[in-house]
């Protein structure tokens, strides 16, 4: 298997000698649909009616389309030519040249989305340091408080550091109130 793309082109183009309404229904039956649906096909643009596969793939739906009167067209992924891109969208801005792109400014905030006006964003307070200089912000040393430990003392080993609670044991219960019945 191949690791390039193509893409099956359809401009309405048909085989010489074929009938137009035909081919339409032939090719409505190999999309699984009705005639209606398929008639932008036949425009006489081109469109792509499959793409991101791979050759064999894309030899089997020309030769489909071919076998039901239609002739397509089999790009690689990487030659077709993108659309021109509407006016508006974010694919008609200008895209940065090289030398832009290394000043490392970031974007200006999209504020349209949010309906926040220029005059509402607070400026950035912000200083450049200058080179060499120490960024890491000094951290103040705890002074540290040694306990008072003369009054203490270390026991010989195996010494028992405490003596054991005497447990008295509990009382037993009050049986006074039982009786026992015979049968």
């Amino acid at each position: 298997m191949s690791d390039e793309n193509f893409e099956v082109i359809f401009a309405g183009q048909i085989v010489q000698g074929a009938q137009l309404e035909q081919v339409k229904a032939r090719v409505a039956a190999i999309f699984k649909t009705d005639v209606a649906k398929i008639a932008h096909l036949f425009s006489g643009s081109p469109v792509v009616i499959k793409k991101g596969i791979d050759q064999s793939m894309a030899l089997k739906y020309q030769a489909a389309m071919q076998a039901a009167g239609a002739l397509c067209e089999i790009r690689q992924a990487a030659q077709v030519a993108a659309p021109p891109p509407v006016a508006g969208s974010p694919a008609a801005r200008p895209v940065p040249t090289r030398s832009a792109a290394v000043s490392h400014a970031p974007p200006a905030p999209q504020t349209a989305p949010l309906h926040i006006s220029g005059d509402k964003i607070a400026p950035m307070q912000a200083s450049i340091a200058p080179v060499g200089s120490d960024l890491s912000q000094a951290k103040q040393v705890a002074s540290a408080v040694i306990p008072d430990i003369s009054g203490l003392s270390i026991a010989p080993v195996g010494t028992v550091l405490s003596t054991p609670k005497k447990e008295t044991p509990p009382p037993p219960p009050d049986t006074s109130g039982l009786s026992i019945v015979k049968n």
